[in-house]
């Protein structure tokens, strides 16, 4: 038997979501969810919460950021890009919404880092790489 989900709007204290409900009107599936300070995400949801391919749009003080990646449990999980307004990127992977384990990190300058990351932070083997072709590597401790 194949079950038919409802798009349903829902207003929540501070959010809006619409998009596929489940049985118990629990967002499930494809949907959108807004936030008053104009953050919002855009994908799938399963249980009430962002999971699987979604786009999370969110503002950090000036800067606008953009998520593209896998959802679990309404974190960001698995491998994604974050793309800031200062044209800098993040291409990789996430672990409970911290970068985490191998990713490239891409400056708008022309520089890049590509190694490992652990909590949000260069962590362990990597290397830098500029513009000029010349490159260092190095071994992080917590970005230090």
């Amino acid at each position: 038997m194949v079950t038919t989900k409802q798009i349903k709007t829902i207003d929540y204290s501070g959010s809006k979501f619409t998009g596929e409900v489940n049985e118990n009107g629990k967002p499930d599936g494809q949907g959108t969810e807004w936030w008053p300070d104009g953050d919002h995400y855009e994908g799938q949801f399963k249980s009430a919460k962002y999971g699987g391919h979604g786009v999370y749009y969110y503002a950090l003080g000036k800067e606008q950021i953009k998520c593209d990646g896998e959802f679990r449990n309404g974190e960001r999980n698995e491998h994604g890009i974050e793309y800031y307004s200062n044209g800098d990127r993040y291409d990789g992977n996430w672990v409970n919404g911290c970068r985490e384990s191998r990713g490239t990190h891409t400056f708008r300058s022309g520089e890049w880092y590509e190694g490992e990351f652990h909590r949000d932070k260069y962590n362990g083997h990597g290397t830098y790489y500029y513009p000029s072709g010349n490159r260092y590597d190095c071994k992080y401790c917590m970005s230090q």
